[in-house]
Parts: C-alpha cells; sequence; structure tokens
C-alpha cells in the first residue's frame, strides 16, 4: 500500500466492527468501475451509509443507485467531485434516516417477490372498487401550480403519514376484502416519493393502479414499478413547468417505451390558458394523446370560477369534456348533486391522507380507515348526495338521474 501519511489501511474487519468507523465519516464511497460487474449487485453498503447518515459518493457506472436520495454520482475517473459535491450538501437530518431506511426494507421487497409470483393482469372492467388515495402530500412542482386546488391542505404534511408496510398491509385488507381494486393515487405528485411509488409497485402486481403525475419525474423511478400491464399514467400538461409541449410529448413518449399505459392528458382550463387550449389539445391529438380539459375551480382576478367562464368559454370546456367523460356536465359548472342518488360510498371510495375513507373528495361523514388499522364498512348501495358540489370528473358517472324527494 502506497505510505500516504493522511491514510490509514486497516484491511477487512468484521461488520460490526466496520460499522463503527462510519459515524466518524463524512460520507461514504462505493466506488465501482466495472459497468457489466454494476448490473449484476445490490449497492448494499449504500444502506449502512443511511444508517449512519452519510451521504453516498458513487461512480455513475452504479446505475441502480440513480435517482436516490442523498446519492451523489460522479465519472469513476473523478471520484473527488463527488466527494465535494457531497460534503457541500445539507446533512442528513437525523429524523429522516429510519423513513429512509423503511423505503429500502426488506418488507417491501419480499412482498414484490412474492407478489410477482402469484401476480395477474387486472382489468379496469374486472376491478371490484375504485379508490382514490390522497398520497402523497408532497410534488415536485416548482413553483407550485397557480390553480392548484390541493396545495393548502398538503402545507405542513410529511409525504405519507405512516411507514409504507403499514399503508401497504391496509391495502392489502382492503383489496382482499373488496378487490381487486382500481386505485389512483392523486394528491401530490406520486413519481416524487420513492414511498409512494413502492406501495403502488407491490399493489400494481394484483390490482389496477392509476398514476395521476405531471410526469416531471426522472424516468429511472419507474423502476420502482412494475410493467406489467397494470400501471397506468394519466398526465396532466401543466404549461408553466415544460420548456415546451413538444417536451411534454416526448416525456409521454418515452414513459410509453418503458412499458407503461399512458392515457388521458388533462389540462385546467385556468382562465389565462383559455387562448391556447384549442391548440394545445390539436397538436396532443396529433400525437396520439387523448386530451381533456377541467374546468377551473376557483378564485381568478376577483372572479369565482367555473361560475365567471363566459358562455363561449364554457362551450369550449364543456363540449371536450363531454367527449372524455360521462354523467352529468353541468355538475363541473356549478351545478348541485344534493339530493341525487350517488354510488360513491358504495363502488368508489376516497382514502385521505391520514388513512380515513370519505364517500368522495369532499369531508363527509367516516366510513371507517384502512391504516394505521382497517377498519371500513361500506354502503351496501347508492345513496342521497347531502353535497352541494361535485368538482371532480371522474365522480360524475356515480351521480344518478334520480333525485330523493
Amino acid at each position: 500500500m502506497p505510505a500516504w501519511p493522511n491514510v490509514h489501511f486497516h484491511g477487512g474487519l468484521p461488520y460490526a466492527e466496520a460499522m463503527c468507523y462510519l459515524p466518524h465519516c463524512d460520507a461514504g464511497l462505493i466506488p465501482f468501475r466495472n459497468e457489466a460487474t454494476c448490473r449484476s449487485v445490490d449497492p448494499i453498503k449504500y444502506y449502512d451509509y443511511l444508517a449512519a447518515g452519510l451521504p453516498t459518493v458513487a461512480t455513475n457506472v452504479m446505475s441502480d443507485l440513480q435517482g436516490r436520495p442523498h446519492v451523489y454520482l460522479c465519472p469513476p475517473e473523478d471520484l473527488a467531485s463527488g466527494v465535494h459535491a457531497a460534503l457541500a450538501a445539507e446533512h442528513i437530518p437525523d429524523e429522516s434516516i429510519p423513513e429512509l431506511l423503511e423505503q429500502n426494507s426488506w418488507t417491501l421487497r419480499a412482498s414484490a417477490m412474492l407478489g410477482t409470483v402469484s401476480g395477474k393482469l387486472i382489468s379496469p372492467e374486472s376491478a371490484s372498487l375504485r379508490v382514490s388515495w390522497q398520497a402523497p402530500a408532497s410534488c415536485n412542482m416548482v413553483p407550485p401550480c397557480p390553480y392548484c386546488s390541493t396545495i393548502g391542505d398538503r402545507q405542513g404534511k410529511s409525504a405519507l403519514p405512516q411507514d409504507p408496510a403499514t399503508i401497504l398491509k391496509g391495502f392489502r385488507c382492503l383489496a382482499s376484502e373488496h378487490g381487486p381494486l382500481y386505485l389512483s393515487a392523486c394528491y401530490g405528485e406520486p413519481m416524487g416519493d420513492r414511498k409512494t411509488r413502492q406501495i403502488l409497485g407491490v399493489l400494481a402486481l394484483t390490482n389496477k393502479i392509476d398514476i395521476v403525475t405531471n410526469a416531471l419525474f426522472d424516468l429511472t423511478t419507474l423502476n420502482d414499478l412494475p410493467a406489467n400491464g397494470n400501471v397506468a399514467f394519466a398526465t396532466s400538461f401543466h404549461p408553466h413547468a415544460w420548456p415546451s409541449l413538444a417536451d411534454f410529448i416526448r416525456k409521454r413518449q418515452a414513459i410509453a417505451s418503458a412499458g407503461f399505459t399512458c392515457g388521458m392528458c388533462e389540462i385546467c382550463a385556468y382562465p389565462d390558458y383559455l387562448p391556447h387550449l384549442e391548440g394545445w389539445r390539436k397538436e396532443l391529438l396529433a400525437a396520439g394523446i387523448p386530451t381533456s380539459f377541467l374546468p377551473f375551480q376557483g378564485w381568478h382576478r376577483g372572479k369565482p370560477y367555473p361560475k365567471s367562464y363566459t358562455k363561449a368559454e364554457q362551450a369550449l370546456v364543456s363540449n371536450v369534456v363531454a367527449e372524455n367523460y360521462t354523467g352529468d356536465l353541468a355538475l363541473g359548472f356549478g351545478a348541485s348533486p344534493r339530493g341525487r342518488l350517488c354510488d360513491a360510498g358504495h363502488t368508489y371510495i376516497y382514502v385521505t391522507w391520514s388513512g380515513e375513507v370519505q364517500r368522495c373528495t369532499i369531508p363527509g361523514t367516516s366510513l371507517g380507515t384502512v391504516y394505521p388499522e382497517y377498519q371500513l364498512s361500506l354502503q351496501s348501495s347508492a345513496t342521497p348526495c347531502k353535497l352541494d358540489a361535485c368538482p371532480c370528473p371522474d365522480l360524475w358517472r356515480y351521480v344518478h338521474d334520480l333525485a330523493i324527494l
């Protein structure tokens, strides 16, 4: 070994003894050089470094580490650049370490392996219960959308309130009792949180999963999901977040090329976007992407929407919505569902961030919980709606024409 005065070679050490050194380090190294070798190994040193609160500096031939938190990749010939980047970054908070380790637990890995053996293709039609899940409470959109309807509710919350194993256990109980499920993840950005991706990945082995995404995620995060036909992406085009619509289209095509279904593309009919909607939709349709508009719900320049759309603007939005959704479209423009029979709570439920089960997106009487403890009692049939608004196009199909007098 070179006789460097600032380097001490300890040789091979027992695992327990070697781990005692980690708390005294500033970063951990995974200096692999051979790309072919890296395709068949798991970077287990990364988990040890996380447990010690250390960032990981790895050579970029270790492709499995791409996109993982607190990892700094660099070329094999320039390991120093990665070390400098890691040392300049913020320290890993001690309170986040258990959560990081849970994301990489053997519990989730074993569940995925066992599910792969018994996994099967689920069609939307064969799913017994439609579920929307508020997950996660974090979003990668910077700056946030000016028309975001969840940002106020998400503030101050962690991405998920429970460890992945607890949440996964609850959804498995739900699927066992009422499944297979057709589960949609929508709240923040599901692809921006690895815990959420891992839970969805395991559930997708035996259930239909729909991920509502802004498509701004790194393609390497798709590795957390099985390309088995049970995962579909509903992409939202947010004009302020993309250099061009062409860039968004290329990203959708890349997701599809990775083996995943990409369904509807949604664009919020935000007042500032109204002059551009027809042009955007025309370009998307030309690329083979089915596209619809979402009526804007909120205030804009002192006016409440959707009631403040002009007749021409309402016609523009509603005509496109009618091509893509079933049910009473008037509900999207302020009509009240109160007193009308609705299947929400019977064939559809809404699971909040905390695990509570509601009939729909608007808070009401609780039907139970999925997690941390599974305790649920669905309604046996359609019941009268007690609300004055139904803002979600996916829910209009559940509202019956028959009113209860």
